[in-house]
């Protein structure tokens, strides 16, 4: 099942809920990319520069010899140099609000811990799930058009809620 089928889209638009815009760009869900490449009206060929591959969110598996943590890539809208998402106008709205990635639309600030987990869990289920996802992550690495470690943006994001 797609995660855009499991659960609600959010809708709050507070500036603490708009401030990941500004630093940590959410990752798509399978999909994704064709839905944003449709609604801005370019192949995905065209539209492929506006994503990068991102290491992706670490997670733990549990084996027998105890956890292991390893990596699941994910794909995330570009950011310019400053880190804002390349997607975010000067008036701090979203040019593909309507067809946001999954990890724009279905968080915000507000959720609880536990809800942002499920939401993230089942996100990077279907994105292992999903071999063309994972074609057009390595396209877009070897096209050099990645992202920093998400570790690293979320860093970014605390200095600018506090």
């Amino acid at each position: 099942m797609h995660p855009r089928d499991q659960f609600s889209r959010t809708v709050c638009d507070c500036d603490k809920c708009r401030k990941p815009c500004r630093s940590v760009p959410g990752m798509l869900a399978p999909q994704d990319l064709e839905r944003i490449a449709d609604y801005l009206d370019l192949p995905i060929h065209a539209a492929l520069p506006l994503f990068r591959a991102s290491p992706g969110a670490k997670v733990a598996k549990l084996t027998a010899i105890g956890p292991q943590i390893f990596r699941i890539r994910t794909i995330v809208p570009a950011s310019d140099k400053d880190g804002t998402c390349v997607f975010l106008r000067d008036d701090g709205r979203c040019d593909i609000h309507l067809v946001a990635p999954f990890g724009c639309s279905h968080f915000d600030m507000h959720l609880s811990r536990h809800e942002g987990d499920r939401r993230s869990s089942a996100c990077l289920r279907a994105i292992m799930e999903d071999d063309e996802y994972q074609v057009y992550w390595h396209a877009l690495a070897a096209d050099g058009l990645v992202s920093e470690a998400p570790e690293t943006k979320r860093h970014r994001l605390e200095r600018l809620t506090t």
